[in-house]
């Protein structure tokens, strides 16, 4: 809940105010009950502050153009299916004694992604090896975001899908 006149006068309230903020809806709570309105707060705005992203949240960012999808699952996997558009760098290989690091990830990331004011989405399987490369790259790109849903959530969330 946010107390505030500057919001209120923003949003054009006059009187006491009761906000409650979620993407897309300002809940105001008054002595007349609810009401919903317009708000500034976007997704987009609320990942600004947690660079943990929902599948949906991530499919919002990716919708609007300015963001593109890194894919670190490895290549088998993501041959099976993947998010329209995206990069595969992968971080991990499967190899027969296990998953074994790719020792060139970050060299690759920079390679293809040399802005790095580039906006991008990471993205894995079930969201453990997004964020181990989220890690890894968060402190140079300054717009980066991770799908801590991974791929699971995606087809969970019943999102576009490409193969």
């Amino acid at each position: 809940m946010l107390r505030s006149a500057a919001t209120a006068a923003h949003l054009g309230i006059q009187g006491p105010l009761l906000l409650r903020i979620s993407p897309g809806t300002v809940t105001r709570a008054s002595t007349n009950g609810s009401s919903h309105l317009r708000s500034p707060f976007t997704t987009e705005a609320m990942a600004e502050g947690n660079k943990k992203l929902t599948a949906q949240e991530a499919y919002d960012l990716m919708k609007s153009g300015r963001y593109r999808y890194l894919d670190v699952r490895t290549v088998e996997e993501f041959a099976n299916g993947h998010v329209e558009g995206a990069v595969n760098i992968p971080i991990m290989f499967r190899e027969p004694e296990g998953m074994i690091p790719n020792p060139d990830f970050e060299q690759q990331v920079h390679h293809f992604f040399p802005d790095l004011e580039k906006h991008l989405i990471v993205g894995c399987k079930a969201g453990s090896r997004s964020a181990k490369a989220f890690e890894m790259l968060h402190k140079e790109y300054t717009n980066l975001f991770d799908n801590a849903q991974g791929w699971d959530g995606w087809v969970a969330a019943d999102l576009p899908v490409t193969k």
